[in-house]
């Protein structure tokens, strides 16, 4: 996956991006680099997306995406690949004969092309996929092809953004889903249309089942995010879907930010980050509840936040925070030479120490020379399973002789250990 993030106009929302862009799969965001000489001319609608000055020097901007790259590169984003996303109660339908439909709904009044209906349809994705975002509900996008293959049966609900075209077979599908007991939510009438782009007789086939069904419901409008919210935030409450850790704001919903379940075996990860703009400013702590007392850890901070069922986080706009939740406290790290003396490489084990059983970790590891230079070359970010990892360092014949120092650390829980290795 790959975005060009350069667009971003401050340096909050470059910070911001990398740790949205992890926490949604992202594995490289590119920066697009403007250094054109309209980019320094002063012009009206100048937007300075350099990463660097005219003299080379780091910009803000800059600054804040190495800081979330460096924390990235350090770990933690090899952490995140290991985890995988929290299973999705809820499918969204991307239909793409629906957003065609939208595009010529809207150019034909017009006689010419227009971005209108384009953005009708991204404002109701953008406004369904939001509010399960802030009521921490997990969704995965499907597709039509998906929905006629049963892929509907590992969800409970289907929410069906701007679907105003769909097939015969699609529409059956989701007609099976609701009688089996899943629930079906719309903004517009789906399948006015074809998935062709034909006109239908009726305003939708599935009219009877919004008016006859309690577990369905369509707003019989296109949603935006820019409107009122009410109705779209009545839809999700009457999900009815509890995630495993919920979050609230000074007793309500939390507004301007985003959170993110990652799981790792038994160890639970939940990813949060504000965006960024004056609404996101002064917004209050963030708390979560979680199903139960368990052992938590500021990933960025590398800090024990206690036994707790329930813990709260600030975050000031653009900023964001992992939060590692395991079933037993860590209390160090073994390492230990295994190679035998004289070796050219040197093999290092490493294993969690814990107060029960350790599931999967990572571990990130540097080495500094006899000089006290770090070699960036042997840094490695090691997936360790039950807690136990072996590290080989293919020494250079041109690296200089006598005591190395290994620094390994636990990435969710920043717990070191030192070890030296004879060259």
């Amino acid at each position: 996956m790959v975005a060009w993030f350069g667009y971003r106009l401050t340096a909050a929302e470059s910070g911001r991006f990398p740790w949205w862009f992890a926490f949604n799969g992202g594995v490289m965001p590119i920066w697009w680099n403007a250094l054109d000489p309209w980019a320094y001319s002063g012009k009206d609608s100048f937007v300075p997306w350099y990463l660097c000055d005219p003299l080379w020097r780091p910009t803000a901007r800059s600054q804040k995406v190495t800081e979330a790259a460096n924390e990235l590169h350090a770990g933690i984003g090899r952490l995140l690949r290991a985890a995988r996303p929290a299973q999705a109660k809820v499918a969204v339908l991307h239909s793409q004969p629906s957003m065609h439909v939208q595009y010529a709904l809207a150019a034909l009044p017009k006689g010419k092309p227009t971005a209108d209906g384009y953005n009708r349809w991204q404002d109701s994705h953008t406004a369904w996929t939001n509010a399960l975002k802030r009521n921490a509900v997990g969704y995965d996008y499907v597709v039509p092809e998906q929905v006629e293959d049963g892929k509907l049966a590992a969800y409970e609900a289907l929410v069906l953004p701007a679907a105003i075209a769909l097939s015969d077979r699609t529409l059956s599908a989701v007609r099976q889903f609701a009688e089996k007991g899943g629930q079906v939510f719309a903004d517009a009438p789906p399948g006015a249309y074809t998935d062709h782009g034909s006109p239908r007789a009726q305003a939708s086939p599935l009219a009877d089942l919004f008016q006859a069904a309690d577990r369905a419901a369509c707003l019989g409008r296109l949603a935006s995010d820019r409107s009122d919210r009410s109705d779209l935030q009545a839809a999700v409450a009457r999900l009815g879907l509890r995630p495993e850790i919920a979050w609230e704001a000074a007793g309500a919903v939390p507004q301007e930010a985003e959170l993110y379940a990652f799981e790792l075996d038994e160890g639970r990860y939940v990813g949060l980050v504000r965006n960024v703009g004056e609404k996101a400013a002064n917004q209050p702590p963030i708390t979560l509840t979680l199903p139960k007392a368990l052992h938590a850890y500021d990933v960025r901070k590398g800090q024990y936040l206690g036994h707790v069922s329930r813990l709260t986080q600030a975050l000031a706009p653009g900023e964001a925070a992992l939060i590692a939740l395991l079933p037993y406290r860590v209390t160090g790290i073994s390492a230990a030479v295994a190679s035998p003396p004289g070796a050219h490489d040197a093999v290092l084990r490493l294993s969690i120490a814990s107060t029960a059983k350790p599931t999967t970790h990572v571990f990130h590891l540097d080495l500094t020379d006899p000089r006290g230079a770090v070699h960036p070359c042997y840094s490695l970010n090691i997936a360790a399973s039950e807690g136990r990892a072996e590290a080989r360092i293919p020494f250079a014949l041109s690296d200089p002789t006598g005591t190395w120092t290994a620094r390994a650390r636990d990435v969710a829980t920043g717990t070191e250990a030192i070890v030296t290795v004879a060259r």
